[in-house]
């Protein structure tokens, strides 16, 4: 009896280290206790645990920062399953979610949502298996700042409405939330807003979904954002379902994703319904009937952000719909760009590509389907269409109008050559590759480094969840995992110009959820060539040098992560990846890069990117009055700076304050590719072209492309060169080894 007790007391102290366990709130996971109530105590108490540090203020400029950044508590949902009979509501800012695998959380009333997330602002969701109720995720941030929403690894069944929904919805400039809430003694009471005559607004957000299974759900979400990723995920539908699987409204990407519809009526039904971009790739989609499904019904119309529709290396069943045809275009509407690439019929019968509900003709474009005030614009810098590399049963007639901007392929053999290849999956270290779990006992310096002292390769090291002010750098040892309980926020002392972490031997490392504020760098990685470094789920603050370092080494990966600073991610590996990161500079970055490939190959993508650079006003391209006696902050500043050999693919370079330039390239013997991005350039202090050449490289690609379009500033092209003896810039040089394809605006 002695021995099961102990056993007990060693399990129970294992889950109080966890941030907050919903067992330790009188949670049962029995699948028959009601733990509606102790969930949501949890998350009140969650709600007061969050951590705050203003980044990037700056005195000269009045910029106040941002003042949402910091780190925030966890909840941890052991295994077992949670029957809950109301609304989980979550009405704070940040907030992480884990479940231990075979976690379950059922909703037994079919009319309540499980979880609604409101003004929220930073979320994780991980290992959860949803079942039941109407929105089993539904997010409202309120568009107040710019949000990060990741759900991995879940399982969502048996909605009665979506899925997840994340959206954002308004009337005029006043957002509207899906709730009112309330509280009474704890327990959040809801009231539904009226949604009459209500619209959309695009919030600002990297949205990305992964790994996840959808199973009879009424309707797999509605998802909006500045980026939006659904990567690596299945999708089942059955009659049951709505006529849409999934709605699109922002910036969105569909990857690596299998759909199968179990229906007798596919007639009726479509897989995505698109109303601004829509990225489609290397997925497959199928259907019980003899009919097909319709892929994409868009409804994407020019304005002010130029629409994209793409799909490329697809497979898919859509002959025999109601339109014959994979993509039906809604009258009054035409996306600035459509490409339709190297995809499949599964049943060999033959479908159109496009189906148009009104035939797009030269006098409906200039008096609908362009924006306005381009209205100066040749036609041909404004509308593109690719079509190619399909089954031949796949048809790709065109209405006259349109067959005037079709455009040729990048060669395959020049693209290959350009591209960098992403590593397997199985490549990257894992935090199962780290079986010894070693909890760090109180969230200071010494017992941090003590512990680091004692952990040996293959070991995790745990930290709780915290503000921790340090003032001596952590020396990590090679071979082992630091992850935060939760996001502790890791700070070095104000005025302590030292790196936060430095990884002092080489190994396969990695690094997670953690908040790095202040200090010279964050995290310096040893320098080895068969180093292998993974950094997910990170905040990087106002370091005064650059936030990651990483020396000669084989191999790193960051991926959502967040950067507020003046110097990201500087990078010596032989392969770097960067995907889905949120990417900000502070405003005094000047004359500098916010990341380095300085001599391997690069591969970022599907990265949001909103550049702080406020001499500008916010959303046009005239200088802000009241910063004009700054002039050492924000000249020439850039994304990136290449050395080596670097791809960028699927990125969003935003447009407030002007943007900045993409690359700055500075090696002859390297290569650029820029494929599949929004790309904004127009600010008075930086070089206005995507790829400003130091050093000629060996090659430029630039491949379906959206380009700012500012016609108040003059001489914005593809590639500016430097010229070696007169210093100036020579625009679009015909000595440069270029190739492109679909640019909208700029194709010189």
């Amino acid at each position: 009896m002695k021995k099961i007790l102990g056993l007990i007391c060693v399990f129970m102290t294992v889950l109080s280290l966890h941030a907050l366990n919903v067992k330790d709130f009188g949670a049962k996971g029995d699948g028959k206790t009601d733990d509606t109530k102790a969930i949501q105590a949890a998350l009140n108490e969650a709600r007061k645990k969050e951590l705050y540090f203003r980044a990037g203020a700056d005195e000269a400029t009045g910029w106040k920062g941002h003042p949402g950044l910091g780190g925030y508590c966890k909840v941890y949902f052991p295994a077992g399953t949670y029957v809950i009979s109301n609304t989980l509501v979550y009405n704070s800012r940040k907030i992480l979610l884990e479940a231990e695998k075979g976690t379950v959380i059922k909703q037994v009333n079919p009319e309540k949502d499980i979880f609604y997330f409101h003004t929220n602002f930073r979320a994780q969701v991980r290992n959860f298996t949803f079942d039941g109720g109407a929105c089993q995720l539904n997010f409202f941030t309120g568009n107040g700042d710019m949000s990060g929403l990741d759900i991995v690894n879940c399982h969502f069944k048996n909605s009665s409405s979506f899925a997840i929904l994340g959206e954002t919805r308004r009337q005029g400039t006043k957002v509207i939330a899906p709730y009112k809430v309330a509280w009474n003694k704890g327990t959040p009471v809801l009231t539904p807003n009226d949604m009459t005559n209500v619209g959309y607004w695009a919030f600002s957000s990297l949205f990305t979904v992964r790994n996840c299974e959808f199973e009879n759900c009424f309707q797999v979400g509605v998802f909006c954002g500045d980026t939006f990723l659904m990567e690596n995920s299945t999708i089942k539908m059955n009659e049951k379902s709505s006529d849409t699987a999934v709605v699109l409204r922002g910036n969105c990407h569909i990857k690596n994703v299998k759909g199968f519809w179990k229906t007798a009526k596919p007639e009726i039904k479509t897989w995505f319904y698109s109303t601004t971009q829509c990225n489609i790739i290397d997925s497959e989609f199928d259907n019980s009937s003899d009919k097909g499904i319709l892929l994409v019904c868009s409804k994407a119309k020019a304005g002010y952000i130029s629409k994209f529709l793409t799909v490329d290396n697809c497979k898919v069943k859509c002959a025999g719909n109601p339109y014959n045809a994979i993509i039906r275009i809604e009258k009054g509407t035409l996306p600035n760009l459509i490409s339709i690439t190297n995809v499949t019929e599964r049943t060999g019968k033959t479908v159109q590509a496009l189906y148009f509900d009104e035939e797009p003709t030269k006098e409906l474009f200039d008096k609908e389907l362009r924006y306005r005030p381009w209205r100066l614009c040749p036609d041909n810098e404004l509308q593109k269409v690719k079509l190619g590399g399909n089954s031949s049963s796949i048809k790709t007639d065109l209405p006259a109008f349109l067959r005037t901007f079709t455009v040729p392929f990048i060669p395959e053999k020049i693209y290959k050559q350009a591209m960098v290849k992403a590593y397997p999956v199985d490549f990257w270290p894992e935090l199962a590759d780290y079986p010894k779990t070693l909890y760090v006992k109180k969230a200071d310096e010494f017992e941090i480094q003590k512990a680091l002292n004692s952990a040996v390769p293959g070991t995790k090291v745990v930290i709780p969840y915290g503000k921790i002010i340090i003032e001596n750098t952590l020396k990590v040892p090679g071979g082992v995992a630091v992850v935060g309980d939760g996001l502790p926020l890791l700070m070095m002392k104000k005025g302590v110009n030292k790196p936060i972490m430095q990884v002092a031997d080489a190994g396969k490392n990695f690094i997670g959820d953690i908040s790095f504020a202040q200090g010279s760098e964050a995290v310096i990685f040893a320098k080895d060539k068969n180093a292998v470094s993974v950094i997910e789920n990170c905040g990087f603050f106002n370091q005064s040098n650059c936030s990651v370092v990483v020396p000669e080494s084989k191999a790193v990966r960051m991926s959502l992560c967040v950067f507020y600073s003046g110097g990201g991610l500087d990078s010596s590996a032989e392969h770097t990846e960067f995907t889905a990161n949120w990417m900000n500079n502070i405003p005094q970055m000047n004359e500098k890069a916010l990341f380095i490939n300085r001599k391997g190959e690069m591969l970022s993508k599907f990265n949001l990117g909103v550049p702080i650079l406020p001499r500008i006003s916010l959303f046009t391209s005239k200088p802000d009055p009241k910063n004009a006696h700054i002039t050492d902050c924000g000249n020439n500043v850039r994304w990136f700076d290449n050395y080596g050999k670097l791809q960028i693919y699927h990125t969003r370079f935003g447009g407030e304050f002007g943007g900045m330039t993409p690359v700055w390239n500075f090696t002859d013997t390297g290569s650029v590719l820029i494929d599949g991005n929004f790309v904004w350039f127009s600010n008075l202090y930086v070089k206005h072209c995507m790829v400003y050449c130091v050093e000629k490289p060996s090659l430029v690609v630039l491949n379906n492309l959206i380009s700012c379009r500012e016609r108040k500033i003059k001489g914005l092209y593809n590639i500016h060169v430097k010229d070696k003896i007169t210093g100036k810039d020579i625009k679009n040089p015909s000595s440069l080894n270029v190739y492109s394809s679909a640019i909208i605006h700029y194709d010189k």
